[in-house]
């Protein structure tokens, strides 16, 4: 195809596969002179950056403090190599598309249109994944099982009437049956996240970092106050600990 003929926007794909790409300056550098030097050879006028093995709510011991901060890094050091680049898009990821987008990092944060919230390497092996849902006030995703309803109602005397939590977890409480449903409990998560992106997009530019920063802190604050999530694993069980990871590099 004739580069005449395109009137869309060439965008440059920068598709990492390890973390090791991304944690260290020294390991930065290569990568971030090659999609510079590409972008530049190719002329496109945006970017777009995603590592495929980030889960970012998996909430691993290194996430909040290393793997993180070297999302943010390597998005900032290859801003300052490009010299016309106008679109820079990060994700998808759960959270980190967010943070960079709200730092003012990134143009755009790019979001997966299905249930993952995550990257896939096309043609790649992906497990069969558990039904979930969103817990909004803690702004992450939970796998829905039955010992999970219990843990909502036992919520429930631990957050104050007057807390918009309560009534959140009252309807999840309700619905609990309905989000059995695969497709259902997809669109309850994208409703949240939908939202999400609304509420921080009608803050001004300079203001949606903070944003980003207070909501993180609530549902840090709001999960402390819980019980361990039952049909969690490993660290993702501490209701704050999600929130906790993404605060810590909200500013």
């Amino acid at each position: 195809m004739a580069r005449d003929g395109y009137k869309g926007k060439l965008i440059l794909p920068v598709l990492l596969t390890n973390q090791r790409q991304m944690n260290k300056k020294t390991e930065r550098n290569p990568k971030t002179s090659l999609a510079a030097t590409c972008i530049d050879a190719s002329r496109a006028e945006g970017i777009w950056v995603v590592d495929s093995s980030l889960n970012d709510q998996e909430a691993k011991g290194n996430f909040g403090s290393v793997r993180f901060r070297g999302v943010v890094d390597f998005h900032q050091e290859l801003n300052a190599m490009l010299t016309h680049c106008n679109i820079s898009v990060a994700g998808p990821y759960w959270g980190m598309n967010l943070v960079v987008w709200a730092r003012g990092i990134v143009s755009f944060a790019a979001v997966g249109v299905g249930k993952a919230y995550r990257y896939h390497i096309p043609g790649g092996l992906l497990k069969q994944s558990s039904t979930k849902f969103a817990l909004p006030s803690l702004r992450r995703l939970v796998v829905r099982k039955p010992i999970l309803r219990s843990w909502l109602v036992g919520s429930l005397q631990k957050i104050a009437k007057s807390d918009p939590a309560y009534s959140e977890f009252s309807e999840l409480v309700a619905q609990f049956g309905v989000l059995a449903d695969e497709d259902m409990a997809r669109h309850q998560i994208g409703r949240f996240y939908e939202n999400w992106i609304r509420q921080l997009e009608a803050a001004p530019p300079q203001s949606r970092s903070l944003a980003l920063y207070q909501n993180f802190s609530s549902a840090y604050v709001l999960g402390k106050s819980l019980s361990n999530i039952p049909s969690e694993e490993g660290p993702a069980r501490s209701p704050s600990r999600i929130a906790e990871q993404f605060m810590r590099n909200c500013l």
